[in-house]
């Protein structure tokens, strides 16, 4: 699974260190994913900056 999110570039450094996601999962219990292999691209023109990610399964949590 991948994911890409746009933001400043102060904005997305805080977010790759920091995202983790939670999905619930039929058993009752949760999956937890992070983000790996991420990669920031900066615009030169603007402050708009990239963040493109794997999302990896830490595994299944009860």
């Amino acid at each position: 699974m991948r994911l890409t999110l746009r933001g400043t570039l102060d904005e997305i450094t805080q977010v790759r260190d920091e995202l983790v996601i939670v999905h619930l999962v039929a058993s009752g219990g949760v999956r937890v994913l992070h983000l790996a292999d991420a990669k920031i691209t900066t615009h030169p023109y603007s402050d708009h900056t990239r963040l493109d990610a794997d999302l990896v399964e830490d595994g299944e949590h009860a």
